[in-house]
């Protein structure tokens, strides 16, 4: 009798065990402190951000304003499924030193988003809104860039980015996101 529940007891672990195994757990893919940030405005994680196929950037970056990297962070996080736009790019400053950093702005997002890095201008072909080819391996001219806000409208002319704007892409389809002077500005390419 107690061989057999013995033996009923160990089956009943490894079903357990096996069942737990083969689900596939849904991994929150920020760190920490991120996490908090993201849970503080209501927005939950970005399910399923790693399931495409091929090589995804992170759905996060620290140091996307020059400086201490630790200081800046920006990363995704999902607000639901009946917004037309229901992921939302989080950029925070003041991290850092145990300090958890405010929220300085967020762009509503209506397609998938990819990963995110800075874009590095040495390794794009860009062309000026005169179809001559960007050269300068620093900076980008802002008037190849829309507003966020007024997509009609422009950057300005004669001016350039200052920083490594951020960069969101996934399988060959980029934006570039640069903020000037208080304004969220993007570019879009493939």
């Amino acid at each position: 009798m107690v061989k057999r529940l013995m033996v009923f007891l160990l089956l009943g672990t490894m079903t357990l065990l096996a069942a737990s195994s083969s689900q596939k757990p849904d991994c929150d893919q920020l760190p920490q402190q991120l996490r908090e940030t993201r849970e503080e405005i209501g927005c939950g994680p970005v399910h399923g951000f790693y399931d495409a196929p091929g090589m995804i950037d992170p759905p996060y970056l620290y140091g996307w304003l020059p400086g201490n990297k630790e200081e800046t962070a920006v990363f995704w996080c999902y607000r639901g499924e009946e917004e037309d736009e229901p992921y939302l790019l989080v950029f925070v400053e003041g991290l850092g030193q145990g300090r958890k950093g405010r929220v300085t702005a967020t762009i509503p997002w209506g397609a998938e988003p990819g990963g995110l890095s800075l874009f590095d201008i040495r390794n794009a072909q860009l062309l000026d809104s005169q179809g001559v080819k960007v050269t300068d391996s620093q900076h980008l001219p802002l008037d190849l860039f829309v507003y966020i806000d007024n997509p009609k409208e422009h950057g300005p002319k004669g001016k350039t980015t200052e920083y490594a704007p951020l960069q969101e892409y996934y399988d060959g389809l980029m934006t570039i996101i640069y903020r000037h002077e208080g304004r969220w500005l993007w570019l879009g390419l493939d």
